[in-house]
């Protein structure tokens, strides 16, 4: 049983996501050399950072990754 010593549990946010039809590749940006995984998520970040992630990825690393690259 849980005794509160780690404190409370952050409360989850929510982000707003956009499903976008799939737009040409931008020339700055060199194509995926590998063919999509459906076990994949591609997450792109406001700064066009690419991140594509698989199932096998924790939560918590995931999170320190975007943490990371956030600054």
């Amino acid at each position: 049983m849980r005794e509160g010593r780690f404190g409370a549990l952050p409360s989850p946010q929510f982000l707003p996501v956009r499903v976008a039809d799939a737009a040409p590749a931008t020339p700055n940006i060199a194509p995926c050399p590998h063919p999509p995984n459906p076990d994949t998520i591609e997450i792109e970040l406001p700064d066009g950072c690419r991140l594509r992630v698989g199932n096998a990825v924790s939560l918590a690393t995931l999170r320190r990754v975007v943490t990371a690259l956030r600054g």
